[in-house]
Order: structure tokens, then C-alpha cells, then sequence
């Protein structure tokens, strides 16, 4: 008889199982709104509002090839013990282009959207991985 404790095993399934489904989620977010966007844009003739749909499906095409960077680096660190990674994120660069991208629907619902922009703020972000551990 063989007595093997596979509570690290599925930890680790459960986590991937996890990872899978956030991953599906964050990336039909960007694709439904390019696709969204783009149908659309088909039926647009104003230039202004033709702009601004173009401007939005381009955020979200950045922030979807973002995604998937961030997919592929994670796949690199699989082969790895330990992985850091130090990022500097401009938060306000982000509200601005959260802000730019849900003005439209704010408009239609009569709803102001402010952003107080005389303010610096960075955030740094760090992942440590130890996956001989899991």
C-alpha cells in the first residue's frame, strides 16, 4: 500500500483551475469591446464619435496585448524557481484611460465622471513566484 499526500497537487490544480477562468474572463472583457465598438463604428457617419470609437478599440487592443504579455511572461516563469518583477504603474494614466473608455455609457445615463489630475500618483507592483514550493 502506497500512502502519497497530494494536498500540494491540488492546490496547485485548483489555483490553475482558477487562473484558467480569470484569464478567460480578463481577456473576452477587451474583445467584447472591441467587437462591440467596431459593429458600431460600421454605422457611424460623425467624425468626432467615429475617433472616439477608434480611440477606444485601440485602449483596448493595448490593454489585451498587455494581457497576453502578462499570460506569456507567466508561462516563462513556470520554468523557473523564482521569478521578480518590479513594474511602475501611473494610476492616474490608468483612471484616465478607465475614465475616457466609460464616458460614453456615463453620458448616456446623465452621470459626471471627474478626475482630479494634479496629483502624481505611481504604484509599484512585485510578483514572487516560488513554484518548487507548490
Amino acid at each position: 500500500m502506497v500512502i502519497q499526500d497530494i494536498t500540494k497537487m491540488k492546490m496547485l490544480e485548483n489555483m490553475r483551475s482558477e487562473f484558467v477562468a480569470n484569464v478567460s474572463h480578463e481577456l473576452k472583457t477587451p474583445l467584447t469591446s472591441i467587437k462591440g465598438f467596431a459593429e458600431t463604428l460600421k454605422d457611424v457617419e460623425d467624425e468626432n464619435i467615429r475617433k472616439k470609437f477608434l480611440d477606444i478599440i485601440n485602449i483596448e487592443a493595448e490593454r489585451l496585448t498587455r494581457l497576453i504579455n502578462d499570460i506569456l511572461t507567466l508561462s516563462e516563469l513556470e520554468n523557473k524557481e523564482y521569478a521578480l518583477n518590479f513594474e511602475k504603474l501611473n494610476v492616474i494614466e490608468i483612471l484616465e484611460e478607465i475614465k475616457y473608455i466609460m464616458k460614453p455609457l456615463a453620458e448616456s445615463k446623465n452621470i459626471e465622471i471627474y478626475l482630479e489630475k494634479n496629483v502624481k500618483i505611481f504604484m509599484f507592483t512585485e510578483i514572487e513566484i516560488n513554484l518548487s514550493k507548490c
